[in-house]
């Protein structure tokens, strides 16, 4: 956890191991809605061309939950 706080630099984790454990905590979710956020864009940037020649039940994508509430 502490590596993906720091983007794998060494000199960082260093810093982030001084953090709070709530502020690492709340940065860790921060970047869990990051990730599900550019996975649900580049899902629906994959949908949107075929939904015209797809059949007619095509949906897009679902919202990840992380990013509904």
């Amino acid at each position: 956890m502490v590596r993906e706080l720091a983007e794998y630099d060494p000199d960082r984790a260093a810093h982030v191991l001084h953090w709070l454990i709530r502020e690492g905590l709340l940065r860790y979710v921060h970047l869990l809605r990051e990730r599900a956020r550019r996975q649900y864009e580049l899902a629906v940037l994959v949908w949107a061309p075929q939904a015209p020649y797809a059949e007619k039940g095509s949906k897009p994508p679902d919202l990840p939950k992380i990013l509904k509430g």
